[in-house]
C-alpha cells in the first residue's frame, strides 16, 4: 500500500528533473525495511531499500534515471502462494531506459504475484502498468510537466482514490512552490478520517516510511525516512552520478 506523486524539481518543465515521494503503508507488525544501499544491476548501479523477511522492494532507481515504484492492487484474487511482488522491481534495475523496462515489465507472467501496479519514471515521462486480462499493460502515460499522483490501499483503490486525488487537485491548485506542496501533501492526515490518509494511522496499519527520488542532469538521489513523515528522525541518503540512458548495455 502505497501512495505516490512525482513533480517535475522546477516549475518550468524544459528543465529536466524529477522529484518522486512515496508514503509506505503498512501492517504495524511488519519488521522495519532495511535503508536503501546502493547495488549493481548488470551495468547499472541502482539504489533501493529491501524487506528484511522477502528480500524485494517497493521502490528503487538506477543510475541511468530510470526510477520505479511497486503499488498493489486490490479487487482481485491472488494465488494462494504467490511470489513476493518485491521481487518484480530488482530483476527490471538493469534496464537501460524506461521502453525496455516497460517491454521487460510487459513479458513478466503475473499468475506467480498477488496483483499489482508498477509504475515506471524517468525524467520526462511516467508510466503506469496494470494488470488487464491476465497480462501486465501500459495502463497510463504521462509527461511529467505537472503533479501527479497515485495510490493504493488494503480498504480498496477505489475507497481511498477520490479524497486523495481530490486532496492533490487541491493542494496544487494553491500558489505554494511545488515542493512544499508536495511535502505537505505526504504528511496531511484528516481529523477523525486517519485511517484513509494519506500518511494514515489505523489500529492494525500505518504510514511507516517515506521516500524520496531526485533526478537531476548530475545524480540520483534516494532519501529515506523509515518513520511516518510527520515524524522527525535522521534520514539515509543514497547517491550515485546519473549516467543517462543507454550508457551501456543490459546484462
Amino acid at each position: 500500500m502505497c501512495t505516490l506523486s512525482v513533480i517535475p524539481l522546477t516549475e518550468n518543465p524544459s528543465a529536466l528533473g524529477i522529484r518522486l515521494v512515496v508514503n509506505r503503508d503498512e501492517s504495524r507488525l511488519r519488521p522495519a525495511a532495511i535503508p536503501p544501499a546502493i547495488e549493481t544491476f548488470g551495468a547499472h548501479q541502482a539504489i533501493l531499500p529491501r524487506d528484511p523477511q522477502a528480500g524485494g522492494t517497493w521502490i528503487g532507481v538506477n543510475d541511468a534515471g530510470l526510477a520505479m515504484v511497486l503499488l498493489n492492487a486490490t479487487g482481485a484474487p491472488a494465488p494462494a502462494r504467490p511470489i513476493t511482488r518485491g521481487a518484480i522491481i530488482p530483476s527490471l534495475l538493469d534496464a537501460v531506459g524506461r521502453d525496455e523496462a516497460i517491454v521487460r515489465a510487459e513479458q513478466i507472467n503475473v499468475g506467480q504475484f498477488a496483483p499489482f501496479r508498477l509504475v515506471i519514471v524517468d525524467r520526462a515521462m511516467l508510466a503506469e502498468l496494470a494488470i488487464d486480462d491476465g497480462a501486465l499493460r501500459v495502463h497510463d502515460r504521462h509527461a511529467i510537466d505537472r503533479p501527479l499522483m497515485y495510490t493504493s490501499s488494503g480498504l480498496g483503490d477505489a475507497l481511498v482514490g477520490a479524497p486523495r486525488r481530490e486532496l492533490f487537485a487541491a493542494m496544487f491548485a494553491e500558489s505554494a512552490p511545488w515542493r512544499e506542496t508536495q511535502d505537505a501533501f505526504h504528511r496531511h492526515r484528516w481529523p477523525g478520517r486517519e485511517g484513509v490518509s494519506v500518511n494514515l494511522s489505523r489500529p492494525e496499519a500505518s504510514t511507516v516510511s517515506q521516500t524520496i527520488v531526485e533526478i537531476t542532469n548530475d545524480a540520483v538521489t534516494m532519501i529515506y525516512h523509515g518513520a511516518p513523515p510527520d515524524q522527525s528522525i535522521a534520514a539515509v541518503r543514497c547517491s550515485v552520478p546519473f549516467l543517462g540512458p543507454h550508457q551501456g548495455p543490459s546484462k
